[in-house]
């Protein structure tokens, strides 16, 4: 999941989820 990721992690994640 996005929130066990740190900030900066979770907003490359988020691109990974988007795609």
């Amino acid at each position: 999941e996005v929130r066990k990721y740190c900030k900066w992690d979770r907003k490359h994640t988020l691109h990974k989820e988007t795609r």
